[in-house]
C-alpha cells in the first residue's frame, strides 16, 4: 500500500509539471541569458583613452566541450587583422556564469580548479562575491601548479550604456584578479545586460563598444 502511495504521488507531481511547465533555471535557459549561443558574432568599436585612432575587434562564441561537467563557451577574440588576441572559456551553469579558463592552451592558459563566479542569473545591482582558486598553468606544451588566485567580482546599479550599437540597460561588473597573494590585481569593468551579454568591456587603456550583434 506504500508503494502504491509513493506511485500515485509522483504520477500526480509529474502531472502538476506538465501543466505549470517548468520555470526553474537551467543551464540553457542561462546560457541564452548571460549571451551565450553557439555561433554569435559581437563587433565592437576599440578606443585607446591613452591615444591613437579607434579601431574595431570581434568576439565569437562556440560551444566548447573542453570540461565535461560544464555547459561550456568559448570566446574568441580577433583584432582588425583578423588575428586571435584572447580566448576565455566561460562554464554557464543554472544560477551563474563562470569563467573556467583563461587562453586557449596553444601556447598557454591558466585552469581554475574553482571556476570563478563572474554574473549571477538573475543580475543583482550592488551584489559582490569572491572566488578563491588553485591554478594549472600551461605554457608551450607542459601543465604545472600555478599560483593560487582571489577574484572578487562587483556588480553596479543599472544604467543607460551608450555604443555604437545603441543604447543598453547596462550593470557594471567590475572584475579583479589578484595572483599569488599580490596585493596589486588585474581589473575589467564588463557592462551586462540580460539576454544580450556583455555590451562594453574596459581593460587598461582600451574601451570596447558594441558596434553589431546584438540590438537594444
Amino acid at each position: 500500500m506504500a508503494w502504491g502511495n509513493k506511485v500515485l504521488v509522483v504520477v500526480v507531481m509529474a502531472a502538476a509539471a506538465a501543466c505549470t511547465g517548468d520555470t526553474g533555471p537551467t543551464r540553457e535557459k542561462s546560457a541564452v541569458y548571460f549571451g551565450m549561443t553557439e555561433g554569435r558574432e559581437l563587433t565592437y568599436q576599440v578606443e585607446n583613452t591613452a591615444g591613437g585612432n579607434p579601431t574595431s575587434a570581434r568576439i565569437l562564441i562556440a560551444k566548447d566541450s573542453s570540461f565535461a561537467d560544464y555547459l561550456g563557451f568559448k570566446t574568441e577574440e580577433r583584432n582588425a587583422g583578423n588575428i586571435i588576441t584572447e580566448t576565455l572559456v566561460w562554464a554557464s551553469e543554472a544560477e551563474d556564469l563562470r569563467l573556467v579558463r583563461l587562453g586557449d592552451c596553444l601556447p598557454n592558459c591558466t585552469d581554475f580548479s574553482n571556476p570563478v563566479v563572474m554574473v549571477k542569473n538573475p543580475v543583482v545591482a550592488n551584489q559582490s562575491y569572491e572566488t578563491e582558486t588553485a591554478t594549472r598553468v600551461t605554457a608551450v606544451g607542459s601543465t604545472s601548479e600555478g599560483p593560487r588566485e582571489r577574484h572578487t567580482v562587483t556588480v553596479g546599479a543599472q544604467s543607460n550604456v551608450v555604443t555604437p550599437a545603441g543604447t543598453f540597460q547596462g550593470y557594471p561588473v567590475l572584475w579583479r584578479r589578484f595572483v599569488g597573494g599580490s596585493a596589486t590585481s588585474e581589473d575589467r569593468t564588463y557592462y551586462f545586460t540580460p539576454d544580450k551579454g556583455f555590451i562594453r568591456l574596459d581593460r587598461a587603456t582600451f574601451q570596447y563598444k558594441l558596434q553589431s550583434g546584438v540590438a537594444p
